[in-house]
């Protein structure tokens, strides 16, 4: 490939992934009236598909040229984690691991793209993902206040009720799940801070920290809480000497607690809840499918079923994905794709420690989805998230740079 056709990929690249930051979020084609919950195990169109498969056309030669030349021990392990993953779906082979193997690729193209991308298109991009999330965030709103699904069917939103602790509804907006909203929030606000500690002018960026902060308030969790609270703890020293962190940091904040004053009972139905939940169960059935398969796992996307077809071994109250991703990597893959994720996950965390913030920030608000959930890696709007979080880490650890 030329010079001169490269660039005009990489341009190209660019302009596809601000489109994904732009169209993600909305969960996909309107669906027939008889499937108005998304079901993890079923294949369904998202409105990004299109866009990912064309974005893994345009980063196919970067994505060949990382594999060939791995650089350093954190691309051997990413390396790793997908050859073994792909060595379980030889192994075991379905629908589902074609869809989540596709998708990985996807995400893996978006990935190298936004890392690799200069940073005046960085900005665009961190602009373009917190628009979304400002979108979602008026949405979600809307939803809470109304206490019921808009009727936003054409974009996404699903019709089910939306879920209420003390008679106050939880945000959702179109992203089928509240904690894909919360995360997307999240990733927002903390790259909004990164692009504002940087950029010359604060007051368009910590107004989008605070904008893109607001479904946290409106969705009553304990991983919110957490996550926010490493957030602002990264952040928190480099805001005892630096106004612009300060300002950044308070528009977290503010942004999150305005509405979770609003919505306050809704806060302290969910916390009197206490500690109870399928957790040490879900766990508990995670751990036996592995021993049964220790090499290679059930296969990629095959979790469910394969614990459905094992009624001996199911003990939460509903056939649920393992709340942790290593943990569901390990039943799904083997014990090594486990091993690797966790490796990555601790690799990718001292990167982050060495380069303080804003990379910090980034890496502490995602700490706890990978930790607690399975969304980042089982739903495709997740592995869409996770894909520009893992770009704008690589971004923020580079340190300061000239900005606009």
């Amino acid at each position: 490939m030329t010079a001169r056709l490269r660039a005009a990929a990489q341009r190209a690249a660019l302009v596809v992934a601000g489109a994904i930051a732009l169209l993600f979020s909305f969960v996909g084609l309107p669906r027939e009236d008889d499937r108005a919950v998304v079901r993890p195990d079923q294949l369904y169109l998202y409105s990004a598909d299109v866009l990912l498969v064309a974005l893994a056309i345009l980063a196919a030669p970067r994505l060949l040229a990382a594999a060939r030349r791995p650089r350093g021990p954190e691309s051997a392990l990413w390396l790793a984690l997908f050859a073994w993953i792909a060595l379980a779906f030889a192994v075991h082979p379905s629908a589902r691991g074609v869809d989540l193997l596709l998708r990985a690729v996807a995400a893996a193209a978006l990935y190298r793209v936004v890392a690799d991308a200069p940073l005046s298109a960085v900005r665009i991009l961190t602009a373009l993902l917190g628009a979304t999330a400002v979108v979602q965030a008026v949405i979600g709103a809307a939803q809470v206040s109304a206490g019921h699904p808009l009727g936003l069917g054409s974009i996404g939103e699903l019709s089910y009720p939306l879920l209420e602790y003390s008679g106050v509804a939880l945000a959702r907006g179109t992203v089928g799940h509240e904690f894909i909203l919360a995360s997307l929030a999240l990733v927002a606000a903390a790259a909004l801070i990164a692009a504002g500690l940087r950029a010359r002018r604060l007051a368009p960026w910590a107004l989008g920290v605070a904008g893109a902060a607001v479904p946290l308030g409106l969705i009553y969790g304990r991983t919110v809480i957490a996550a926010i609270a490493l957030g602002a703890a990264s952040l928190l020293p480099r805001a005892r000497s630096d106004m612009r962190a300060r300002w950044l940091l308070a528009a977290l904040v503010c942004g999150a607690a305005l509405p979770a004053i609003v919505a306050r009972d809704g806060w302290a139905g969910s916390l009197a809840r206490g500690v109870a939940s399928d957790r040490g169960p879900i766990v508990l059935e995670a751990i036996a499918i592995v021993a049964e398969e220790p090499v290679v796992g059930v296969g990629p996307g095959n979790y469910l079923a394969a614990l459905r077809a094992r009624p001996e071994i199911q003990m939460a109250r509903a056939v649920q994905n393992a709340h942790d991703v290593p943990l569901l990597l390990a039943a799904e893959a083997g014990i090594p794709a486990g091993v690797l994720a966790a490796a990555l996950i601790v690799l990718v965390g001292i990167a982050a420690l060495r380069a303080g913030a804003p990379a910090l920030t980034l890496y502490a608000v995602y700490l706890p989805w990978l930790i607690v959930d399975a969304l980042p890696y089982v739903t495709p709007q997740g592995l869409v998230l996770t894909a520009f979080w893992l770009g704008f880490l690589r971004q923020a650890a580079r340190g300061p740079r000239d900005s606009g």
